[in-house]
This record gives C-alpha cells, sequence and structure tokens, in this order.
C-alpha cells in the first residue's frame, strides 16, 4: 500500500508542477560567445506554438532577441491572447565557450644558464636515484637490463632529451647523498 500512495503521490507532484509550467519544457539552449566571452540571444519564437480560444494576441521572448548576455540566461516565452490572459514557458540559455586560449613564451625571457640546466639535471638525477624501479614503471616505458646494473631510459615528450640513467651510479653516487627524505644535497 505505501508504495502505491507514494507512487500516486510522485504523479501528483509532476502533474502539479507541469501545470504550473515550473518545469522547463525546453531543455537548454547553447550559444557561443565571442573573442570578448559576450553572446547575443537569438530569436526563440520558432521554438514555440500558441493557441487561444479567442484570438491570439503575441507571442514575446524575454530578454529580447539581441541582448547581451554573459552568463547563463533563463528565458521566458510569454503568449498573451486579446484579453490579456498570458502563459509562459521558460528555458536555459548557456553560454559556449570554443575559442581557445593564446599562449606564448615570455619575450622577456632569456632561458636557463648552464648551472640552472646542471641543477635540474642533478635534481632529477637524484630523484631517479631514489624512486628508479618506480619511474621504470610508470613513465619509462621500456625497461633496459644491463649486466650487473638497473637502468632507467630518460626520455621526453619531445625526444630532445634521451639518455640512459643507471641505477644505482656507483661512479656519480655524491651527486646526491641525502636519499632518504628526497632532497638533494649536491656537492
Amino acid at each position: 500500500m505505501y508504495k502505491i500512495m507514494k507512487r500516486l503521490g510522485l504523479f501528483v507532484l509532476a502533474v502539479l508542477l507541469y501545470g504550473c509550467s515550473c518545469l522547463a519544457q525546453i531543455p537548454p539552449q547553447y550559444v557561443y560567445v565571442d573573442s570578448d566571452c559576450k553572446a547575443v540571444l537569438p530569436d526563440y519564437h520558432g521554438l514555440v506554438i500558441a493557441t487561444d480560444n479567442c484570438e491570439l494576441a503575441d507571442i514575446a521572448q524575454f530578454p529580447v532577441p539581441g541582448t547581451e548576455i554573459l552568463t547563463t540566461t533563463m528565458v521566458e516565452m510569454k503568449a498573451i491572447d486579446v484579453a490579456g490572459n498570458e502563459a509562459s514557458v521558460f528555458f536555459n540559455v548557456m553560454l559556449l565557450d570554443t575559442i581557445p586560449p593564446n599562449i606564448m613564451v615570455n619575450p622577456d625571457w632569456t632561458g636557463y644558464t648552464i648551472s640552472e640546466i646542471g641543477d635540474m639535471y642533478r635534481t632529477f638525477y637524484c630523484w631517479v636515484q631514489k624512486e628508479g624501479v618506480e619511474y621504470n614503471q610508470l613513465y619509462a616505458g621500456t625497461e633496459y637490463t644491463v649486466p650487473g646494473w638497473d637502468t632507467v631510459l630518460v626520455t621526453d615528450t619531445f625526444r630532445v632529451f634521451n639518455n640512459t640513467i643507471p641505477i644505482p651510479d656507483y661512479y656519480n653516487g655524491e651527486w646526491c647523498t641525502d636519499l632518504e627524505i628526497g632532497i638533494p644535497n649536491f656537492k
């Protein structure tokens, strides 16, 4: 009995909401924004048809077509008859931004010094010494085995930087001595 009453209650609620035009009868509409992130409302009169028992005076759109919008906007389409009776439907107009951002290298940037490049490489090198097995599993893709050594292939996405770092590195181990906490200690 409870399930029947629950279903009946939901049905009555749906009928009431639909009858009072509280639910949107028109799905959201989309407009593209321009280079200033603004859009202009189109004329949505073609989305609705209105009839009346006597004579229909007008179908109006609020905000009016041509209005500039900067965010999602609710539009009302209102039918008015000669006696002044009104009926409305509502829907949202959502903005669609398909213009990608512009990005470029800062023209004031002069690049890295040899010392900065060395510091970056040593920092990465120390990380590889500490996390080499994980790096091989997650990033390197191809694991190399050299007799007596475990190695990691370090490759960037542009295939510009390509070298092999041995793990452990018995020759350059002094580059990074504080591997337990992960902070490089350069000598």
